[in-house]
């Protein structure tokens, strides 16, 4: 059986190489598997915050990040550094969430798109909006969007069930 000091060593050792993810070493440990190699999460904790922040020079990825510790932090952020947001798909084991334009607001949030334990579509539920950030690290509605990212406060929902992994998806419209 491996110790968490060992464990968290190896997970070090792992990231370092693959040079794939970036964290500090006092900060909660994640394996993230990314889809293609060119693709680069860092992870940085401030506070109660975890956040995963994407790059995507293809524009059209995928990422398992799995936790280490018991519990998932108390808040996790998303961060898109691409120029635009065509698709984006963010999942565990028994629910899927999807972006979605409103019509109300036409702002881009994400939306329960099934739950898959009941395998039936869910009455969409309004979810956190995905922000837009640009270079100036202040509010943007210009797109593409240069040297800013799209900024999500994941919902809670997503890891009541404890999942041990969530999955993201993207695709960038202009790649």
């Amino acid at each position: 059986m491996m110790t968490n000091a060992k464990l968290a060593v190896t997970m070090l050792a792992y990231f370092c190489t693959t040079g794939t993810v970036r964290a500090v070493a006092d900060e909660p440990k994640f394996e993230v598997v990314l889809k293609r190699a060119d693709d680069k999460v860092d992870v940085t904790c401030k506070e109660k915050t975890t956040t995963f922040s994407v790059r995507s020079p293809f524009g059209i990825g995928h990422a398992v990040v799995s936790r280490v510790a018991d519990d998932w932090p108390e808040r996790v952020m998303l961060r898109l550094h691409l120029k635009g947001l065509e698709n984006l798909r963010i999942a565990n084991e028994k629910m899927e969430l999807t972006a979605e334009r409103s019509e109300k607001d036409n702002k881009l949030h994400l939306q329960i798109a099934k739950n898959k334990s009941e395998k039936d579509l869910l009455e969409l539920t309004k979810l956190p909006e995905i922000r837009m950030i640009g270079s100036d690290g202040k509010s943007s509605t210009q797109i593409p969007l240069e040297a800013g990212y799209f900024e999500v406060l994941l919902p809670k929902v997503l890891f009541e069930s404890k999942p041990k992994s969530i999955s993201i998806s993207w695709i960038d419209f202009y790649r």
